[in-house]
């Protein structure tokens, strides 16, 4: 039916699928039940499904029963992404996220779908005009003027630069804004595709664990998550209140902006218009280092204080407010609150313990930090144990320690890596929350927008001042600093008597000069020398410890040196 994604067709749809009875939130049941009164419209979509895909569910039979069902097969990946064009908006968006599980898909597939997100057609203007004078009653009375070319679009929705009239006691005033609407029929759309696709998980929880048996992802589970995130996206009265919720919390972030919401309906909303630079055009440096440094303080208020974080940041949603070659006095604005994810309060302190336990390379206990967070289960064995803290030194330790970029590429051993990433998909049970894959692409987004400024970029090390200080200030996680300063004598785990005492959340024994004069290292990015006098016994008597620190560069310092001594107040006595 074309490119246009059968907006026809489902605007008839529409006639028979009144909007407000569609639920509000994504539940599998309400769903279910909904579907249920719609079976002819359901299955004329299933059959339609069925047979754009047929000849993929044959493809992939007959590299099953060869036993030639790979990740690399880039034939394959590209059949899928083009199948998955044909159906439109619904499994379009899914493959723009699923884009970033390589985890699951692989590197050859991830790239495949990701580029799903290039070559968007607009609506036409006139449709557009038509869902937008629908939300407002029937008029556009509230608008000046609207641009009919869209400033930018996507597959769920574009956008559109107007002048809106705000009449108040003090009289008419006019002002530029970003009207976002939904593509005509798309939310109608979304929602059949998602009562297929929640039929759909059932056959896919059956049958996935057979072709890719060394997974741990739960597949139904991985469906139905995705369905209430795209569910979501088509809210754009709840995009509104998120956005409003984050622009309150980004107040704590200098430098950090979010635009105000000032009127809201389920298909469109309308936003004060910020002009700037979009970050992926920006090449001053300064700038560019500037950004990565309010983006850091960002990311951490979200994930450390907030939990809620925005899960899109990439270089066309970081807008430079200010001169484009200069620093000085300028803003970075995030826009697009579609894809905000909220996280347990537990999540946010588990993160935030592995934070400071990267920067410190306490692997035993970045491990333990790990099954918190839910990427490996609570009942794995103590070989398993040993095995993750192994891979995750190797892996990771050499990646802390240079940064990303080319020089992450020349710190590795390419066998050795392979090795390493065999071990981890074979021997050890991962998996990946939702969230923390939504996390995961935001933070690796920073670290691109970063490397950009800084090929020598250090993501842990420059977020450790911050998270140092926050850990201060959260009295869930004030313990974290003292065991980074307290020597817990952890056992090598190369050996079976080291596998046999790993031991979870033993009490330190003794402050740790050592430690304090890496941590410092690490913060400041410098040389530190440390001096220190220390009078040791056991952890029942007393502990002395004097300690004068000199660094190379004064950044972060004071912040660390702080919760050192912190820390040294909290030892027991």
């Amino acid at each position: 039916m074309g490119s246009r994604w059968r907006h026809l067709a489902f605007a008839c749809v529409a006639s028979a699928l009144r909007l407000e009875q569609l639920p509000t939130r994504f539940n599998a049941v309400e769903f279910e039940a909904f579907a249920a009164g719609r079976p002819g419209v359901v299955a004329a979509r299933t059959a339609e499904f069925l047979q754009v895909t047929a000849p993929l569910q044959l493809t992939t039979a007959r590299l099953f029963a060869a036993g030639r069902l790979r990740r690399d097969d880039v034939a394959y990946a590209r059949a899928t992404r083009e199948a998955l064009a044909r159906l439109g908006p619904t499994f379009i968006k899914l493959g723009q996220i699923l884009s970033v599980r390589e985890d699951i898909l692989g590197p050859v597939w991830a790239a495949e779908l990701a580029t799903l997100q290039d070559g968007i057609e607009p609506v036409g203007a006139a449709e557009a005009l038509d869902v937008i004078a629908a939300a407002f009653d029937g008029s556009l009375d509230a608008f000046v003027s609207i641009d009919p070319e869209p400033v930018a679009a996507a597959s769920l929705a574009q956008v559109h630069r107007a002048t809106w009239r705000s009449d108040d006691c003090n009289g008419s005033t006019t002002f530029d804004v970003a009207v976002k609407v939904l593509r005509p029929g798309v939310v109608e759309q979304i929602a059949v595709d998602l009562c297929v696709l929640t039929r759909a998980s059932d056959v896919l929880a059956t049958w996935a664990p057979r072709l890719l048996p060394s997974s741990q992802v739960d597949w139904k589970a991985l469906i139905l998550g995705l369905a209430g995130a795209l569910w979501e996206e088509v809210d754009l009265k709840g995009e509104a209140a998120r956005q409003q919720r984050f622009a309150t919390n980004m107040q704590r972030v200098p430098s950090a902006y979010v635009p105000r919401v000032l009127c809201a309906r389920r298909e469109v909303m309308v936003s004060e218009w910020i002009d700037g630079t979009p970050l992926r055009r920006v090449r001053s440096p300064s700038v560019l280092r500037q950004s990565v440094e309010i983006m850091r303080d960002a990311y951490c208020q979200m994930m450390f204080e907030d939990c809620f974080f925005h899960a899109d940041s990439h270089g066309g949603n970081l807008l430079w407010m200010g001169d484009p070659s200069d620093a000085r006095g300028g803003q970075l604005c995030l826009l697009d609150c579609g894809l905000m994810v909220e996280i347990e309060p537990e999540a946010s302190d588990g993160l935030l313990r592995l934070s400071l336990h990267l920067a410190g390379r306490q692997w035993s206990k970045v491990v333990e930090d790990s099954i918190q967070l839910g990427f490996l289960p609570p009942d794995i064995t103590q070989q398993q144990r040993a095995t993750a803290q192994g891979v995750a030194r190797r892996l990771v330790g050499p990646y802390l320690d240079v940064g990303g970029g080319a020089a992450a590429a020349s710190a590795y051993s390419a066998s050795q890596l392979f090795s390493d990433i065999s071990a981890a998909s074979t021997e050890l049970p991962t998996g990946l929350p939702p969230q923390m894959v939504l996390l995961g692409r935001a933070v690796i987004q920073l670290e691109g927008l970063a490397l950009r400024a800084d090929p020598a970029y250090r993501l842990v090390d420059d977020i450790l001042p911050t998270a140092a200080r926050m850990a201060l200030g959260k009295q869930t996680s004030a313990s974290i600093l003292f065991e980074l300063l307290y020597s817990d004598d952890e056992s090598t785990v190369s050996s079976p008597q080291g596998v046999a005492t790993l031991s979870r959340g033993s009490p330190p024994q003794s402050f740790s000069p050592e430690r304090l004069r890496r941590l410092l290292a690490t913060a400041t990015g410098g040389a530190t020398t440390i001096s220190s006098s220390t009078t040791t016994t056991s952890t029942s008597t007393t502990s002395t410890t004097t300690t004068t620190t000199t660094t190379s560069r004064s950044s972060g310092a004071p912040t660390v040196t702080a919760a050192a001594a912190a820390a040294a107040a909290a030892a027991p006595q």
